[in-house]
């Protein structure tokens, strides 16, 4: 009895053996007529072809016929190297979630983020960087991400890339600089790289860079976002000199034109405030105030006794404003009340002009939704790093004698002029001794 239970059990198992041959023929069999109906092979070249047009059905089908997910192409690069360079977000997805690492290394060390910056897919190196992809790392090359977006002039990849490298931003910078990048020098100097870096071994700034290699458009920006045309080099060069050398005379005659005295002049307070009023005018939709500061509305009365009185959404009780008289110019309609700036403190203001408190709405803390029928609070507008910048004045003091100081101009010709304490320098605009 034993012994032919035995052999009963050694037949049933030949048979489920056999059974199971055309079962898992049958499915590979239908996973390759799906495949076929879809326009698909099972070879390596498909499964890329699929990833690259972010078919996650197919790239379904692939994983289920057996195919590695893991495979590489020609390059050595991964799918999730594909996906990334054809801004391909599902598919990048799906390969997130079926276990491939998000920085995956591929061809020449670099990885999905890397593919993404060098495709120009701002979109997809945003999505890469909240999925946790690392922007510090390097290729093979020793290029972080930042580095490669400025090589290649991938602005938007810069913008997306600047915040989670600021300590770089200064290198890439000067990199765009030699490189004639202008719209990367944009976007860099947007967030917080300095155009008063320097080389470390030969001291040269952004704009002596940009003037040697003959890049024009590079120069004029940097010149118009307050980049010194003055600062000399380790050997007394300045970007002028330069270009000269070069031998792009046009260059340095951009840099040397004699500047107009509005651009001497240091502003005032009051113009401080009024110019980030209508920053932030823009910044929140605002039709932006006319230029003028302060103008007069017809039939309206300038030093208007303001004093507890909450004009255009701006309380300056106990604000000294006018000079201190506690009175403020009533403003022309469409335009904003601004007010000194001395001792303030920049924060966020609900409907009603009252600051917000950290971390409530409109604050970038985050926080809490205001309670019903409370004034909604103005959307905090972006910072623009460069928009806190240095006035450039091409002054020297050579030598003081008494209640006079002798002045060295720098721009366009050098020449010397001697001037009294208390007295302006002619051709500034307002800067006195």
């Amino acid at each position: 009895m034993s012994c032919s239970r035995q052999r009963l059990l050694a037949v049933a198992s030949i048979f489920m053996v056999v059974a199971a041959v055309p079962s898992c023929r049958d499915r590979k069999t239908t996973i390759s007529t799906d495949l076929q109906d879809a326009g698909f092979q099972m070879t390596d070249g498909d499964w890329f072809r699929a990833c690259q047009e972010n078919n996650v059905e197919v790239m379904k089908r692939f994983l289920s016929g057996g195919f590695s997910k893991d495979a590489r192409d020609g390059n050595g690069n991964t799918a999730l190297h594909v996906t990334a360079a054809a801004g391909a977000q599902d598919a990048a997805k799906y390969l997130l979630d079926k276990g491939v690492p998000v920085d995956v290394r591929g061809h020449t060390g670099r990885t999905p983020l890397m593919a993404a910056v060098i495709a120009d897919q701002p979109k997809m190196v945003k999505w890469l960087l909240r999925q946790g992809a690392d922007p510090k790392l390097k290729d093979d090359e020793n290029f972080k991400a930042l580095m490669l977006a400025v090589r290649d002039g991938s602005a938007g990849s810069v913008a997306e890339l600047a915040s989670y490298d600021r300590e770089d931003l200064d290198a890439a910078l000067l990199l765009a600089a030699l490189l004639g990048k202008a719209d990367v020098i944009d976007s860099l100097t947007n967030y917080g790289a300095s155009v008063y870096a320097r080389m470390e071994d030969d001291g040269r700034t952004p704009l002596m860079i940009a003037a040697e290699n003959g890049h024009a458009d590079a120069v004029t920006l940097l010149l118009e976002i307050g980049a010194s045309r003055y600062t000399t080099d380790g050997e007394g060069r300045t970007a002028a000199n330069l270009a000269e050398e070069g031998g792009h005379p046009d260059i340095a005659a951009l840099i040397n034109r004699e500047p107009a005295p509005e651009e001497l002049a240091l502003e005032s307070p009051e113009q401080v405030s009024a110019e980030m009023d209508e920053f932030v005018a823009a910044a929140e939709g605002d039709v932006p105030p006319q230029s003028g500061y302060g103008a007069e509305a017809p039939g309206d009365v300038t030093g208007v006794d303001v004093a507890g009185v909450d004009v255009a959404g701006v309380d300056v009780a106990g604000v000294d404003v006018a000079g201190g008289t506690g009175k403020v110019e009533r403003p022309a309609p469409g335009k904003r009340v601004s007010r000194p700036i001395d001792g303030a403190v920049l924060g966020v203001v609900d409907g009603a002009g009252t600051p917000a408190p950290d971390g409530s709405a409109g604050n970038d803390g985050g926080g809490t939704s205001p309670a019903p029928g409370a004034a909604a609070k103005v959307a905090r507008p972006p910072v623009i790093m460069r928009h806190y910048r240095e006035t450039d004045v091409p002054l020297e003091v050579t030598g003081v004698s008494g209640d006079s100081a002798t002045l060295e101009i720098s721009a366009g010709t050098r020449k010397e002029i001697t001037v009294k304490a208390g007295q302006e320098i002619a051709g500034t605009g307002g800067l006195y001794v």
